[in-house]
């Protein structure tokens, strides 16, 4: 969690988090939202189509009842989503952390990586006030990494990658099938070894 130097309320967030459910499923999700009440929202995503193909996605309705980009698809590698609140269901503008849409992906290859993020568009993904304003500033944090021997995803490169990587691969996790060919091996060990070494750029 970021906060914001001086003891003020930490900074909203919007939150691509892999959760439970068929295939790679990740919830769109809003966090730390609380200064400014949120009326509406845009996100537009991607996603690595040497991994994942997109397969459905739903938006939550609870808070924001007002789907404006519907049905959720995918053109190419992308995915863009807007909603807002629903007057005529009673919604108001809401602070709540909470999901508020869900995606579904299967697996291209073998593995397992849940390679989605937030992309640059024009209009930016962001929260809006009652007033259409956008609120602002706006962390996003996704699993996307570009360092794959980040297995872990704590954002640095350790030795406690290499063990997390080998209890997966003895316990046959998806995760462990660091290069997403054949399953699960032990080229699997090699490819691995050979990334973390090499290191992050």
């Amino acid at each position: 969690m970021l906060l914001l130097a001086g003891g003020a309320l930490a900074q909203p967030i919007l939150e691509i988090a892999p959760v439970a459910g068929p295939g790679i499923t990740v919830a769109v999700r809003l966090r730390n939202i609380s200064a400014t009440p949120v009326a509406g929202w845009q996100a537009f995503l991607e996603f690595d189509p040497a991994r994942l193909s997109f397969v459905s996605g739903t938006y939550v309705t609870t808070n924001f009842g007002l789907p404006l980009v519907s049905p959720i698809a995918a053109q190419s590698n992308h995915i863009d989503l807007a909603a807002g609140i629903n007057p005529f269901l009673s919604q108001n503008p809401t602070n709540v952390d909470q999901d508020i849409a869900i995606l579904t992906f299967n697996t291209v290859g073998t593995g397992c990586l849940p390679q989605v993020r937030v992309r640059t568009h024009t209009p930016p993904t962001r929260l809006t006030d009652s007033g259409g304003l956008s609120i602002d500033p706006l962390t996003l944090i996704s699993p996307w990494t570009t360092c794959n021997a980040d297995i872990n995803r704590s954002g640095s490169l350790n030795v406690t990658d290499i063990f997390d990587f080998l209890f997966y691969w003895f316990a046959s996790d998806c995760r462990a099938d660091f290069n997403g060919v054949g399953g699960i091996n032990v080229t699997d060990i090699f490819d691995f070894l050979t990334a973390w070494f090499a290191g992050c750029p």
